[in-house]
Order: C-alpha cells, then structure tokens, then sequence
C-alpha cells in the first residue's frame, strides 16, 4: 500500500475487497478477466473491460470480447485515450452487454441439453 503515492481523492485502495458486494454497486468492471471474476461478474450482470495478464485470461477475454459480454484491451500497448475511448463507448451500450450476459445466464439455468441451445442459436 505503501507504493501508491498521491491517489486522487476519488480512489480507495484497499488490499482486500468483497468484489461480488461491489459488483451490485458498478455500471462496469475493469478486470484482468480470471475465470472466477468473469463468472462473479456475469452473475452480477456487470459488463467487463478486460486487460488479461496470463495464464486463461487471455482466452476468456476474448469469450468476453466474442460473446458480447464486454471488450478487451492490451494493457501493455493501449493509451490513456483508448481506455477513454473505450470506456465511454461501453457505457453508451451498457444495455446491450447487459441483455447479451442475461442471455448467457439464461442458458446456464436452461433445462434444455446444450446440443439443442446450440442448435436453437444458430437456427
């Protein structure tokens, strides 16, 4: 905690934070796009801005990316105008992502075997 020098007065840093508790409170989540934060934020209903680290986050950013449940950016490449950018652009279709992560959800709780959602998607 010590490294964080002037943090503005509107950021909190915390070393520990109950995240599916702030869930319920975001419009949208920047997140590194771990399976059990992506999962907290589709229960959630949370859009996700994904900048994936290692190991599966770069697969499941792309799901989120190709499943409409948000967008990815390279945390290495991206600027402070493209964050930008694509924040605002996200919050302008916050419905859409939040209709395609309720879609998902609809699926994960349907009695229909996953051959025939398949089958229901694509015809």
């Amino acid at each position: 905690m010590d490294d964080f020098n002037e943090v503005p007065s509107n950021f909190i840093i915390k070393p520990t934070v109950p995240q599916v508790e702030l869930l319920q409170h975001t419009s949208l989540f920047l997140t590194h796009a771990g399976m059990n934060s992506t999962n907290e934020a589709m229960k959630m209903g949370v859009p996700m801005l994904a900048f994936p680290q290692s190991a599966d986050q770069p697969v499941v950013s792309k799901q989120i990316e190709d499943l409409g449940l948000g967008q990815r950016l390279d945390a290495e490449t991206m600027t402070p105008a493209e964050l930008q950018q694509t924040v605002q652009a996200m919050l302008e279709h916050l419905e859409q992502y939040k209709a395609n992560i309720a879609n998902i959800k609809d699926d994960q709780h349907s009695d229909k075997p996953g051959y025939v959602l398949a089958a229901d998607r694509i015809f």
